[in-house]
């Protein structure tokens, strides 16, 4: 008996062993790697565009107003969110925050993709122009994201070249030297290399390249190892972009806020979103700035939610200071910049009065449920 039980035993693990070794070969069905793809004229050109990927988990979410509108005189937290400490100041307000934390991730993945690019470009067969432009583009994104990084972090880890394998160890380089081998130098380059207009909107352009230039000598203007023209150098600049690209101030402030003005005269640079799958995968929700701002009028008698008045996600609310900002007997930016109507849209029955509350009136679709003067 025992001697079946062995037969049987390795038998059983020589068919096991039969099954791994048959697991493990692998067939190889491509040969596609960053390696070759990125040499390609095609893959260069999706290259250049992944690295302006990572502008979207940023701008129009909620990490990206929470860490630029709070810390300002015009916005204080709303009642929801849980990141209200980045307005608070508290000790929740550390480095291990996981917004702090993402956006740090994701500006260096976005330096990363583009140090990929600069560095295999030699390396692809292509019209010299078309790819010398795109280099360009690379470069004014990656100035883009280290000076997001100087500016929320201080000094920080810099890198020029491509990160291949794993590294453990981050250098820790001065503001002034990301600066000056980074920032500056990424920016002169666009400048002299983009054109005035691209075939594709939300590409960088020249004008793009000379703002930004500007804001960060301008930035730069204020610090420590500030260079002595950085404020005139940004003054040069900025008149450019105003004078010499066609752009102008809308006619109506109103317009500004209007969600299907997507293009206008007064856009630099946009970050555009799309309906397409590929988008829609990689951010299901698209633009959300718009959702932030809302109060909870669903809440209130004779409304409900419903697209038309948004989702009132309630991040921010604006201060005493914004509130009061204009002379609303002359100044049309107040009432073009906030809502101050609800109409019902959902009925409502007269109630009695209580002892807490008032009696009420009956409220039809249409009228007015909420009025703020």
């Amino acid at each position: 008996m025992k001697r079946k039980i062995y037969s049987i035993w390795f038998l059983a693990l020589g068919l096991l062993t039969y099954s791994c070794e048959e697991a493990l070969e692998e067939e190889l069905v491509t040969d596609v790697s960053a390696a070759s793809y990125y040499t390609t004229e095609k893959g260069l050109q999706d290259a250049v565009n992944a690295t302006y990927a990572f502008l979207k988990p940023f701008y129009g979410q909620e990490i990206g107003f929470t860490m630029t509108v709070f810390g300002t005189d015009t916005y204080n937290n709303g009642a929801d969110g849980s990141h209200k400490f980045f307005n608070f100041y508290d000790t929740s307000l550390n480095a291990s925050a996981s917004m702090a934390r993402d956006a740090w991730q994701t500006w260096y993945r976005g330096i990363n993709q583009a140090n990929g690019v600069i560095n295999r470009a030699s390396d692809v067969e292509m019209d010299e122009t078309e790819k010398t432009v795109r280099i360009a583009e690379v470069r004014f994104l990656r100035a883009f994201y280290y000076f997001n990084i100087v500016t929320t972090y201080g000094d920080a880890h810099l890198s020029l070249e491509e990160t291949e394998g794993i590294e453990v160890e981050a250098n820790r380089t001065s503001q002034a030297e990301i600066y000056a081998q980074a920032i500056v130098p990424d920016l002169e380059f666009a400048i002299a290399t983009l054109p005035a207009e691209q075939s594709d909107y939300g590409r960088a352009t020249k004008a793009a390249a000379e703002f930004l230039l500007g804001k960060a000598l301008l930035t730069r203007s204020y610090t420590s190892f500030a260079e002595g023209n950085d404020a005139s150098r940004a003054e040069t600049l900025f008149s450019n972009v105003i004078n010499n690209y066609g752009f102008s101030l809308l006619d109506n402030f109103a317009n500004l806020w209007d969600i299907t003005n997507q293009e206008n005269s007064e856009m630099v640079f946009v970050i555009p979103n799309s309906k397409s799958q590929v988008d829609s995968d990689i951010d299901p929700y698209g633009h959300r700035g718009h959702l932030y701002f809302l109060q909870e009028y669903d809440v209130r008698r004779g409304m409900t939610r419903d697209t038309e008045n948004g989702r009132p996600w309630k991040r921010f609310r604006p201060t005493d200071f914004t509130l009061t900002l204009w002379n609303r007997d002359i100044d049309t930016r107040y009432d073009a910049s906030f809502k101050h109507v609800w109409y019902a849209n959902k009925e409502e029955p007269p109630t009695d009065a209580t002892a807490d509350e008032p009696a009420r009136a009956a409220l039809a679709i249409g009228d007015t449920a909420i009025y703020i003067p």
